[in-house]
């Protein structure tokens, strides 16, 4: 769920492969995944903290996936 005030998406379950997530969105321009180092991410979890840019976008959006504190895009021992 995207919310335009906090510029955040949510609702991101664990796990969600990254292509899985980018093809949950419609978009007229390009959209891409990138992590807190601003690297592209094109495979893998989605986690939290992860930024969704777009060239529609402003601003990118920052990805929560709750209960994913290290950001690996699991829930486990480590969060």
């Amino acid at each position: 769920m995207l919310d335009t005030a906090r510029q955040t998406v949510t609702g991101v379950s664990p796990e969600t492969a990254v292509s899985d997530f980018l093809a949950g969105f419609e978009s007229t321009g390009t959209l891409r995944l990138v992590d807190a180092g601003g690297q592209e991410v094109t495979s893998g979890s989605v986690g939290t903290g992860m930024m969704l840019e777009s060239t529609d976008m402003e601003e990118p959006y920052t990805v929560i996936v709750y209960g994913d504190v290290t950001g690996d895009g699991l829930i486990n021992i480590a969060d």
